[in-house]
């Protein structure tokens, strides 16, 4: 796993874009503990592992990711461990407020 320190965790934080809320995101998150976001092109998945595990404490299984063609984004879906805590979903409608520690 790459080591990311934790200011560079804080400056990271702010390529996450959102969550995708949709029926079949939401069934996806029900049935696998899957969740889908949109971040910035940059990221690779070492990085998306160490910001999603450090600043959320959970376990992820693996990462799968879309390049959108039109602009700068990339489409990620992140499968958590089974005996991970599940995401706060609510929480996310703020996330590019989040400062890590």
């Amino acid at each position: 796993m790459t080591k990311i320190r934790s200011s560079n965790l804080a400056k990271l934080t702010h390529l996450v874009k959102f969550l995708i809320e949709t029926e079949k995101t939401l069934k996806l998150s029900l049935e696998k503990k899957a969740y889908t976001f949109i971040v910035d092109k940059r990221l690779k998945k070492p990085e998306i592992k160490a910001i999603f595990e450090k600043c959320f404490c959970v376990k992820i299984k693996k990462i799968k990711s879309l390049n959108i063609k039109k602009n700068a984004l990339k489409k990620i879906y992140i499968f958590l461990k089974k005996n991970s805590v599940s995401f706060d979903t609510s929480f996310f409608h703020n996330f590019s407020n989040l400062i890590c520690k």
